[in-house]
């Protein structure tokens, strides 16, 4: 009676192991569309319905021969524009050809949004040069997130920008040389701090609406503190890295989440911190899971995603 339970219990473990990797497997391999409808403050009639397409953390992941089944996936969705929130290449060697072969098949180009994740892969982040290996992004309909930019319907201006901030413009224009390696990279430099500077002072406060595009989100720290540092007025940030924390539990949620470096880990963090829409001092963060995976191969019980997020009037 014994060994047949035993064997009976094995063969029952051995069963449930065997359809969780087999979901697993396919819940690796496909994708949700998640929409999420944020309302600001302020935001012009023209924007009204302003819909913004979100795609992180790929991870070198391909879903299909040269990412047919992601292709027709962002093919499908109606759009205005575009946010790539970093990590799009391999983690291990930047390699950026699964992301490529993405934007080779994307239609709608119109407006394609591109920031840096964990490393300067595209373009460096201090200096706003393209590195060698973010000239074939831009060929294929990618702009970079150096400096904001401005999307204009009538007269009325949404601002698309990275994270700028003016102690830090002016922190690193005081370092004379730093990571330069010529006088001329420093000059460079230099010029394009003083462009930041310029476009800065240009649209703070100045009544239009800006969204943020970051890789790694902010923490409810990090909000609580900028009211004190001369940031710009955005009012949405998206972002991505934290992966949905990558290995979840069914009913619970994510274990871990990365911090700000690779090397951070945030163990069981606050779920509703981890992904979806939040508000910290009036800024609301949207977090995606993204579709990779980074260090293991592979997610658990987090199936990757792709966010459709529509601006409306609040």
């Amino acid at each position: 009676m014994g060994d047949k339970f035993m064997n009976r219990f094995r063969l029952s473990i051995l069963a449930m192991a065997s359809v969780m990797l087999a979901y697993n497997v396919y819940d690796n391999n496909r994708i949700t569309v998640k929409e999420q409808v944020v309302y600001i403050d302020n935001l012009p009639q023209e924007f009204d319905g302003f819909r913004i397409l979100q795609v992180s953390d790929l991870h070198g992941k391909r879903f299909g021969k040269d990412q047919s089944y992601l292709v027709s996936k962002v093919n499908g969705i109606n759009y205005d524009m575009i946010a790539f929130t970093g990590d799009m290449e391999i983690y291990s060697n930047n390699d950026l050809t699964a992301f490529v072969e993405l934007l080779k098949g994307i239609n709608n180009k119109k407006c394609m949004f591109y920031v840096n994740g964990n490393d300067d892969v595209a373009y460096s982040s201090i200096a706003g040069n393209e590195a060698d290996s973010g000239e074939v992004l831009q060929q294929n309909g990618c702009m970079f997130l150096t400096k904001p930019h401005p999307i204009k319907r009538a007269d009325k201006t949404l601002w698309i920008t990275n994270y700028f901030k003016k102690s830090a413009i002016d922190k690193y224009k005081s370092k004379r040389g730093i990571f330069m390696g010529s006088q001329d990279e420093y000059v460079a430099y230099r010029e394009y701090l003083t462009e930041l500077e310029e476009a800065f002072h240009k649209i703070k406060e100045n009544g239009d609406i800006k969204v943020l595009i970051t890789h790694i989100p902010f923490t409810r720290n990090d909000f609580d503190v900028m009211d004190k540092e001369d940031v710009l007025d955005f009012s949405l940030v998206l972002a991505g890295h934290y992966h949905g924390g990558q290995i979840r539990i069914p009913f619970y949620g994510a274990l871990f989440i990365p911090g700000s470096r690779d090397e951070e880990r945030i163990l069981f963090p606050k779920q509703n911190e981890v992904s979806g829409l939040a508000e910290y001092n009036g800024i609301q963060q949207y977090i995606s899971t993204g579709l990779g995976a980074s260090i293991i191969p592979f997610r658990l019980f987090d199936t990757p995603e792709i966010n459709l997020i529509i601006l409306k009037t609040k």
